[in-house]
């Protein structure tokens, strides 16, 4: 595996649903800026994770291993990069590359691990706040279809080997699609 040259670390919420067959989530970093005194301008990037099948045999009853598709979204220019992750400890979850992705794009780096988990009300007033997109889509039993959400708090790595990271995002058509990463 290439050594990551370019590795961005921060703090990442990722809310998912019940059956979790999808996730949300954002990935909060700090970035060099000449214009900021400090030197560092917080930045926001977009997740979104889409389940991709596995064999059953492979497949934790209980959900402790899943697989995705991830998309990680650059709000600013609505670039957009793709790659394959894979999900394991269950609702207290760590997420990296799959091992198929790792040997496909050598030195790209994918982490994040669980350091605190909201449930029911606590994950519903986390919601109703940060994800006004996934409360705006409930029924109108909003409190009992949010209560079955679960989201997960923690620190995420996003890295590459490439020179240009960002290089790899392409702007997506208009059906939303994305050039594959991995």
């Amino acid at each position: 595996m290439g050594d990551v040259e370019e590795k961005l670390e921060g703090r990442a919420m990722l809310c998912f649903p019940q059956g979790g067959e999808w996730f949300q989530g954002y990935f909060y970093h700090d970035e060099w800026s000449e214009e900021e005194e400090d030197g560092k301008q917080a930045r926001t990037l977009g997740l979104f994770g889409v389940e991709v099948p596995v064999d059953d045999c492979v497949r934790c009853c209980h959900g402790g291993y899943r697989e995705y598709k991830l998309t990680v979204i650059i709000y600013e220019s609505q670039e957009e990069a793709s790659m394959d992750v894979q999900k394991t400890g269950g609702d207290y979850c760590t997420i990296q590359l799959t091992d198929a992705a790792a040997v496909d794009a050598p030195g790209a780096y994918v982490h994040f691990e669980t350091s605190s988990m909201l449930t029911d009300e606590s994950a519903v007033a986390c919601i109703r706040q940060a994800f006004p997109s996934i409360s705006a889509q409930c029924s109108n039993d909003l409190v009992r279809e949010l209560q079955t959400c679960i989201v997960c708090i923690g620190h995420m790595s996003l890295g590459s080997s490439s020179t240009h990271f960002w290089s790899q995002f392409n702007k997506p058509s208009a059906t939303r699609s994305s050039v594959c990463m991995m």
